[in-house]
């Protein structure tokens, strides 16, 4: 299946050229995940990147004493799994499935090869990709500040 027109959607690809996304577009795999499924463990090695296409996953973090918590319900085209394009060894999170849940997936691997054979690709996703990250821990700052006023 062409994701040409799709990857151009998505935050981190938004800046590649037409050249890029095409070097992008060949490493994507789809896949369907069933409701209830853990596509990823948190403290497993971290090798794949996602992106949601259809679905609702929540990310939850393990707490001593309290179990998971969720932290974030993501849904169509936001990415997870961000940890395999880093030097991160391992998932800082788990990542449930709420609903059939269909991806893309690339081996992180895969993708920064890539990125080190075509540098600017590489700088722009990654510069974006800190975009998204910030963002995330912006919302969990926040979301922890209300937990110490609530219970202050």
């Amino acid at each position: 299946m062409m994701w040409k027109d799709l990857l151009k959607k998505i935050k981190v690809f938004k800046d590649l050229t037409p050249e890029e996304i095409n070097l992008v577009e060949q490493l994507v795999k789809e896949r369907i995940y069933k409701a209830g499924t853990k596509i990823i463990k948190e403290g497993e090695p971290s090798t794949e990147f996602f992106i949601c296409l259809d679905g609702e996953l929540i990310i939850q973090i393990d707490v001593p004493g309290r179990g998971a918590i969720t932290t974030r319900t993501i849904g169509d085209r936001n990415i997870f799994g961000w940890s395999a394009l880093t030097n991160i060894p391992y998932c800082a999170a788990s990542v449930v499935t709420i609903k059939d849940t269909k991806v893309l997936v690339f081996t992180g691997a895969e993708l920064k090869k890539m990125f080190e054979n075509h540098p600017r690709t590489g700088y722009l996703v990654m510069r974006n990709l800190i975009d998204v990250v910030s963002s995330r821990l912006q919302d969990i700052r926040f979301g922890l500040a209300s937990c110490i006023t609530d219970h202050g």
